[in-house]
């Protein structure tokens, strides 16, 4: 973490047999259950496609001290999340 924000890194791969555009929903907490984001992202998937990586920004503005999750649903289903912890600057 920069103080502020740090990036999330996705790794992903789908197999698909047509054309497809594939929407995720990032959620970010902090420790206490109160979620301060939410927003979406997708990816374009073809028959060739193998998958690839995500990079996102997470971090609450201004970053306090704490514990925080991200967790990332396709289709309303949560297919990872992130844990890490902000100490004080």
């Amino acid at each position: 973490m920069d103080g502020l924000r740090g990036q999330l890194f996705l790794e992903y791969s789908y197999r698909v047999s047509a054309p497809r555009t594939i929407q995720f929903e990032i959620v970010e907490f902090y420790e206490d259950g109160f979620v301060f984001r939410r927003r979406n992202a997708e990816i374009k998937a073809d028959p060739s496609y193998r998958g690839g990586t995500f990079w996102t920004q997470v971090g609450a503005i201004p970053l306090a001290a704490g514990e925080y999750w991200v967790w990332i649903y396709e289709g309303g289903v949560k297919v990872a999340e992130a844990y890490y912890e902000a100490g004080p600057e």
